[in-house]
């Protein structure tokens, strides 16, 4: 019975050091520079902040999933131009909380990475020529693809830039100055961004 036991015991230890070595985890933070396809306002003018955690599962030397839980800004931006005869100016921001999963292909330090994210709005605000406006015409959640490159500077530090573009439209109805992604019956508003972000492995 105490051979079975300690057996047993010996057992869960080293199934726990393998999954323990599979899996690794950590925290990331990052800038974005973001706009929205569709809105006329022109250019990735809107910055914003990306944070959160992350879960990583190694499936072999060279491929690995990984999962994050992120608070993300996104949204659009323009500017009063003195030389327009009317000036006008727009801001929009969205406030998400995202969630990441992604496959991940290693070559060497490098890593390339695809796969889908969901974005749940938590807030936004929308400005026109400074004055604020409730419209409640934005979707609660939205699909993104994400395409990314990172690179390990040290075992826990990650340099990453990634590209984010929405899937679905992130407008409830039709749209000034619609769009369409992927499919010519997809029209609306799209959430792009580029993403530059330091992840640390704990």
């Amino acid at each position: 019975m105490k051979k079975s036991s300690a057996l047993l015991l010996l057992f869960l230890m080293f199934g726990y050091s393998i999954v323990a070595q599979q899996f690794s985890g950590g925290i990331m933070g990052g800038l974005g520079a973001t706009t929205v396809a569709g809105d006329r306002s022109g250019g990735y003018n809107k910055m914003g902040l990306y944070g959160g955690a992350y879960v990583n599962l190694m499936l072999s030397q060279q491929s690995s999933l990984q999962m994050e839980l992120a608070f993300s800004q996104k949204g659009a931006q323009s500017r009063q131009n003195p030389d327009q005869a009317v000036l006008s100016q727009y801001r929009l921001r969205f406030s998400y909380v995202e969630l990441p999963f992604l496959y991940q292909h290693h070559f060497g330090q490098l890593r390339v990475e695809l796969g889908i994210s969901f974005d749940f709005l938590m807030r936004y605000t929308e400005e026109v020529n400074y004055q604020f406006v409730d419209r409640d015409i934005w979707k609660g959640m939205t699909f993104n693809s994400v395409l990314g490159v990172k690179y390990d500077l040290s075992e826990r530090i990650t340099l990453s830039l990634r590209k984010i573009n929405s899937i679905n439209s992130i407008h409830r109805g039709t749209y000034t100055g619609n769009v369409w992604r992927y499919i010519k019956s997809n029209m609306g508003a799209f959430n792009d961004a580029y993403l530059l972000s330091v992840y640390y492995r704990l």
